[in-house]
């Protein structure tokens, strides 16, 4: 999957300033922390769940009626890529484990 033009410029930036960063890091020089007031504003401005009519209510599972950005909402009420008459419990050939990363805030549970 190839990043869009926006972010390959971003990439870039990124690349570019690596190196100072890293050494400003490692010479203890640390950016300020942000103020209550400063992160409230770049919450409200900025993160996608304060983008007004971007969250929905999950419709189905434990966490039905709770609403969370569409993008999540998509995922968990998505059709299975599986086809279930190809799977046999009964002949189990993988065994894994489920991580779900950075959910918990959003109220999204795994099973």
């Amino acid at each position: 999957m190839s990043y869009p033009a926006e972010l390959k410029e971003l990439i870039k930036i990124v690349e570019k300033t690596r190196a100072e960063r890293v050494k400003r890091k490692k010479s203890g020089q640390e950016f300020p922390a942000l103020s209550l007031d400063e992160r409230k504003e770049r919450l409200i401005n900025y993160h996608p769940d304060h983008v007004e009519g971007n969250r929905r209510k999950i419709r189905v599972g434990p966490n039905k009626g709770y609403e969370i950005s569409q993008e999540f909402v998509d995922l968990l009420e998505a059709k299975s890529r599986i086809d279930p008459d190809k799977i046999d419990l009964n002949d189990v050939s993988f065994d894994t484990d489920v991580l779900v990363i950075g959910a918990g805030g959003a109220g999204v549970s795994a099973a």
